[in-house]
């Protein structure tokens, strides 16, 4: 069936009815039934090359002349840009992550009932498929550290037990009124061996690789991480130990922490998994998309750790906080490298090592200058935080 106005659309032009009669007939399709509007041809066996309509409206438009076909300019309707930014933010974040050596997964999007238990989450708001292709496909889900976790046991069970995944994707939520509402998450979750630095030393991931990939990320966003905080947080899927809700500027914006061991026997993973998950949309509010640049540092930088014992009360934002506040202009840069709790370590007590970075950017920094900042900044842990040194 051929409709007039299809191909009216297609070609631009009207070519009108009569026209279009005589060159299907000079083409030997025979017209059976003529309407108004359309056409019904019956095509011969020999041209098999005419399958839909859109082969019978090439053939006339050949026919007609492709040099009779007006040349147009098309409409472009100017609309909102927010689908180029959310790819642009998603295309950050993936550059980001693959560069700390990450590797992306792509899950699906529905579940089960028994997946959704496994993984300790409640049913209280999952949106329900009404006609599921099968039981495994009955939820959408709620979260994507479901499907983080079911990926890492496929590869542990085919010997790939080092892992560094992430994952971009929706969510989805029931509103308390009718439908549902989608999000995009990002979902980061690492287990077994990690390389620690460019000697190739080898140790077992924990909880603050997780957290400094999350300050890379917020870093490339133009947000700097010592803005960001850390709450002790509950969630049956996390460890009571090791579970924290992320916030920025009062948003809270995911949570992160260490899974429960419960939930890993569900899946049968025996090494310790740790995983955060974020809401993308409220990242992109706190973070602007212009990149900053600056220049390349003329004089050398002067490397001092720190190891202090402070209360496990003290979160490890408030000690980088304060660090950074009082080493002023020179300290460029200090990381957590060391987190020991053990038999040297009081109970109650944490030992944390730090790396500071001195640095001017325009002169070669002094001993002397470096040692008073220095003793300052370990009297104002001590302060604060009632810190000691180790």
């Amino acid at each position: 069936t051929l409709r007039y106005s299809r191909l009216d659309k297609i070609l631009g032009l009207d070519i009108g009815p009569a026209k279009v009669k005589r060159i299907l007939n000079s083409l030997g399709l025979k017209i059976e039934k003529a309407a108004k509007d359309k056409i019904e041809l019956k095509i011969p066996a020999y041209r098999y090359d005419l399958q839909d309509e859109i082969d019978i409206i090439e053939e006339v438009s050949r026919i007609y002349g492709y040099d009779k076909i007006p040349q147009t300019i098309p409409n472009i309707v100017e609309g909102s840009s927010r689908e180029d930014q959310n790819r642009i933010v998603e295309k950050r974040v993936r550059e980001v992550l693959t560069g700390l050596g990450l590797d992306e997964i792509i899950t699906y999007g529905l579940l089960s009932n028994k997946l959704l238990n496994m993984s300790g989450i409640s049913d209280t708001n999952v949106v329900e498929i009404k006609n599921p292709l099968s039981s495994e496909q009955a939820l959408m889900r709620p979260s994507l550290i479901t499907g983080m976790l079911n990926t890492m046991i496929w590869n542990i069970n085919r010997k790939t037990k080092d892992l560094k995944l992430f994952e971009l994707g929706k969510v989805y939520f029931k509103k308390p009124d009718r439908g549902f509402i989608e999000i995009r998450h990002l979902c980061i979750g690492i287990t077994g061996q990690i390389y620690s630095g460019w000697d190739g030393h080898v140790r077992t991931a924990w909880f603050a690789d997780l957290i400094g990939m999350l300050e890379t990320l917020l870093s490339e966003f133009g947000i700097d991480p010592l803005s960001y905080s850390l709450k002790e947080a509950e969630d049956k899927r996390f460890s009571s130990t090791a579970c924290a809700s992320i916030g920025i500027k009062g948003d809270v914006i995911g949570i992160a922490g260490e899974i429960a061991p419960e939930i890993l026997n569900n899946f049968d993973i025996k090494d310790k998994v740790y995983a955060l998950e974020i809401d993308i949309d409220i990242l992109k509010k706190h973070g602007p998309l212009k990149r900053h640049f600056k220049g390349l540092p003329k004089y050398p930088s002067v490397l001092r750790d720190i190891s202090i014992i402070v209360s496990k009360e003290v979160l490890n934002a408030q000690v980088l906080s304060l660090i950074m506040e009082t080493g002023g202009p020179v300290l460029s840069d200090v990381k957590l490298i060391d987190r020991y709790v053990g038999k040297q370590v009081p109970d109650g007590k944490v030992s944390l090592t730090y790396r500071l970075e001195y640095q001017d950017l325009q002169k070669t920094l002094e001993e002397k200058n470096i040692s008073q900042v220095h003793f300052k900044i370990l009297q104002a842990l001590e302060s604060k935080f009632n810190a000691r040194l180790r």
